[in-house]
């Protein structure tokens, strides 16, 4: 008996549980005459990740908020101790505000009332007050980061949960103090920056230079909050339908991919010649019923009868001159109107005159109509 996990080897050997996006149908002429040679093509685009110009910012006040150091000190001069002015389990450490600054704001700050005008709540009046900076770090190079921090008075960053460089202690903005890292292109890490104010002035700034860069800048094209966005749109085949008119797709997919089927619409010209002469004397002459492809065909001035004036027209355009049928492309639901309706459907129904995109359902069936419109129910015609 084979165990389990030679059961599951297998199954992940064949595929199983691998997805693919399906998707057919047909396109037709009227009478559904199958149409072949009908370009369509299958598009897919994917989420991707983006940053925001945006970073989560949390504002503790610390100390009790009047200077009290019972259970830290002014200026902690190790993590752990610095940890505690971001800890709300300590009695004398408050969570004051939270929300959401410009990255240009909480990262490059050299007074309090630069957050305050942001919108973030400040207490003590800048003093005796913590704040946290975090979001997502997205490296554009592989290789070794340096990053620069300067504060008023303590700071510290973490990449990725790695510490990377303080500045702890009570000082002005004298730094900045550097700390170097080893990140890889695309990877996503999690970034931390946060400062601590005991008394007097306050300020955090926050740069780096990638692996071949000269000079430290604040580059936000690298930080910010990770956010999803539509990617762009890419063919992953390309078809013409059968002799049967059928279009059918098969491709892997996941769920957060999106599909789109582009169907392209010929150009159909005719030549006009004496039999298109005969056939609209016997329909204006004879009064013989007609339907609407033939109703497009012999209106052709415009006055949604057909009548001697149609005659002219056309005789006018014979010895094979060519034409440009008004060729439109229609969904089943519409071809279903157009059957069934009494009156002229040109305007009301226009179709699609160069291509038409749908978003298909997995496993689904779309069914169209290449025509050319008109009045559909023959008792509406007008001799």
């Amino acid at each position: 008996m084979k165990s389990l996990f030679s059961i599951l080897f297998l199954l992940l050997t064949l595929g199983v549980g691998a997805q693919n996006f399906t998707h057919s149908g047909t396109i037709r002429a009227e009478g559904s005459t199958p149409i072949p040679n009908i370009v369509t093509k299958l598009s897919k685009r994917s989420p991707q990740a983006a940053l925001s110009s945006t970073l989560n910012v949390r504002v503790y006040s610390t100390h009790a908020g009047n200077g009290n150091t019972s259970q830290y000190g002014q200026y902690p001069t190790v993590t752990s101790d610095f940890d505690r002015l971001f800890n709300t389990g300590f009695s004398n450490t408050q969570l004051r505000w939270t929300g959401t600054l410009p990255i240009t704001t909480c990262l490059n700050f050299t007074t309090f009332t630069t957050l305050r005008n942001a919108g973030a709540t400040i207490p003590n009046n800048g003093d005796f007050y913590s704040v946290e900076v975090s979001g997502t770090f997205i490296p554009q190079v592989t290789g070794q980061y340096s990053f620069g921090i300067n504060s008023d008075d303590g700071s510290d960053l973490f990449i990725g949960g790695t510490f990377v460089v303080s500045y702890y202690g009570g000082h002005g903005m004298s730094g900045p103090i550097y700390g170097t890292i080893n990140l890889v292109a695309g990877t996503q890490y999690t970034f931390r920056a946060r400062m601590q104010e005991y008394g007097g002035g306050d300020g955090l700034t926050v740069v780096w230079k990638r692996p071949g860069q000269s000079t430290y800048t604040l580059q936000t094209s690298e930080l910010g909050i990770l956010t999803t966005i539509p990617g762009s749109w890419q063919v992953q085949s390309t078809q013409t339908t059968n002799s049967l008119g059928q279009y059918s797709y098969s491709s892997p997919t996941t769920a957060s991919d999106e599909w789109s089927i582009e169907i392209t619409i010929p150009t159909v010209s005719s030549n006009l010649t004496s039999s298109d002469y005969l056939g609209i004397d016997s329909v204006v002459l004879g009064r013989i019923p007609t339907k609407s492809i033939h109703f497009h065909k012999y209106e052709l001035n415009g006055d949604t009868r057909i009548s001697v004036g149609d005659i002219y027209t056309i005789s006018r355009r014979i010895n094979g001159l060519s034409y440009q049928k008004r060729t439109l492309l229609f969904t089943e639901t519409q071809w279903d109107n157009l059957l069934s309706g009494t009156v002229d459907t040109r305007v009301s129904i226009p179709g699609v005159l160069t291509t038409y995109s749908f978003t298909p359902i997995s496993g689904g069936v779309s069914n169209f109509y290449l025509l050319s419109p008109g009045f559909t129910n023959q008792s509406s015609l007008v001799y």
